[in-house]
């Protein structure tokens, strides 16, 4: 074999290290490893990407939830009372009715949010089949017949990817009910659980009272009249 070194010194080597040299197959098999390596870098660097975006979204929806569920709280926990039936007075709305996936209350607007007062609330959920929307709807509270403004103030609460919803009324029975239209009479208990993005939820428990909300309805006097 000719010698490719200039100066013809290839000859002045030994034989065993004269002219060597990658051949096309080691040159092909180190390239194809390099690819490989560097596939594998790329796929991991993938992964860890969206890794970190699912993580980023759970930590966002945790946090969404702790905001409605303390706001949930937060509303319930001081109720109207139902008011006393009085013959021929013009029969209220209940203070709170529900059934097993929405809920309608006369509560006390958390005023951390910067409302306040008595508002009505309804508790929905819009059923999607890639998750719904919970929403939590609110208006400050009037004595008139038609059916409230639920975007009187803006925006509503609300927790997405929501699957499911569940509601029960607790009676003075300790007896867990699907619904609970008693005007007289407010649950012990109200329990929701939910199913949000595949996953359970702790169970929401919620004892309503009329204790907190004012001197009058611990003395039983009420304002007579329509409630929307």
């Amino acid at each position: 074999m000719a010698c490719a070194e200039p100066g013809g010194r290839c000859g002045r080597r030994p034989a065993a290290a004269a002219c060597t040299g990658f051949t096309l197959i080691e040159v092909t098999v180190a390239v194809s490893l390099v690819a490989v390596i560097l596939l594998g870098m790329l796929s991991a660097m993938r992964t860890l990407g969206g890794t970190a975006e699912r993580v980023d979204a759970l930590v966002e929806r945790s946090e969404q939830m702790r905001a409605a569920v303390e706001f949930l709280r937060a509303s319930l926990a001081v109720v109207q009372g139902p008011p006393p039936v009085v013959a021929g007075a013009t029969v209220e709305r209940p203070s709170l009715q529900g059934g097993p996936q929405g809920l309608e209350w006369i509560g006390l607007f958390p005023a951390r949010y910067g409302a306040g007062g008595m508002h009505r609330f309804l508790l929905e959920l819009d059923s999607q089949p890639q998750g719904g929307t919970l929403t939590i709807h609110f208006a400050a509270r009037q004595r008139e017949r038609q059916a409230p403004q639920w975007d009187a103030i803006a925006p509503p609460v609300s927790i997405e990817h929501v699957d499911r919803l569940l509601i029960r009324y607790q009676d003075e029975d300790e007896q867990w009910l699907e619904r609970w239209d008693a005007g007289d009479v407010l649950p012990r208990r109200v329990l929701l659980r939910l199913w949000v993005a595949g996953r359970v939820w702790p169970d929401i428990v919620v004892a309503p009272s009329a204790e907190g909300y004012g001197a009058d309805v611990a003395r039983g006097e009420f304002v007579h009249g329509p409630i929307r």
